[in-house]
Formats: structure tokens, C-alpha cells, sequence
């Protein structure tokens, strides 16, 4: 009884620490999914160790009947002193109060 106790207790906690945690804007999580995302690099040809700057974004965009949201972004990466800029579309689908990108529908404009 007391391991099933135990199992619960860290399940709540668990549960708690993750819906306590730190909600990102819609902004922040754009930019860190464009430092983070292979997809998103491996489509714009941003190199791993690039630096994003200077990331602007244009409005959101419902598409009508889903949860689907796209929006304009454009951003400059930085690579041995040099900045490239790339400007782009992303997927991203509404969950609650955040946002998702979607790894099957967004990424590369082709």
C-alpha cells in the first residue's frame, strides 16, 4: 500500500511541476523552437551552431474550422560574423492557451 501511495504521490507532483511550469508567449515559443527545431533549420539551411537575431513575426492566422494557426516569421541567423536573414511560414496548432508547431505540416515552403 504504502509503494502505491508512494507511485501516486510522485505522479501528482510530477503533474503539478509541469502545469506549474514556466508558460512561454507565443513569441518566445517561436524563437526558441527555431534555435531548437531540426526541421526548421534543416528547411531554412540554418547550421546547428548558427545564432538566430533579430526575429520579427507577421500576424496569426486561423485557418478556419481547425486548430491550425500560421504566421509569417523572418529572422537573421549568425555564423562566423556573418548573417544570413530568412523569412518563412510556420504551422502551428492551438492547444489550450499554447501553441504547438506542427513537425507534419509546417517547416519548409517547397
Amino acid at each position: 500500500m504504502k509503494k502505491k501511495l508512494t507511485i501516486v504521490v510522485v505522479i501528482f507532483l510530477s503533474i503539478l511541476s509541469y502545469s506549474c511550469g514556466e508558460k512561454l508567449t507565443l513569441e518566445q515559443q517561436i524563437i526558441k523552437d527555431i534555435s531548437k527545431i531540426k526541421i526548421i533549420k534543416d528547411c531554412n539551411n540554418v547550421p546547428e551552431e548558427a545564432e538566430i537575431a533579430n526575429v520579427t513575426f507577421g500576424n496569426l492566422n486561423p485557418v478556419p474550422g481547425t486548430t491550425m494557426y500560421v504566421i509569417a516569421v523572418e529572422y537573421d541567423y549568425i555564423l562566423f560574423k556573418e548573417t544570413t536573414h530568412v523569412e518563412n511560414s510556420y504551422v502551428y496548432f492551438k492547444r489550450g492557451e499554447s501553441y504547438d508547431f506542427s513537425k507534419v505540416v509546417g517547416g519548409c515552403n517547397d
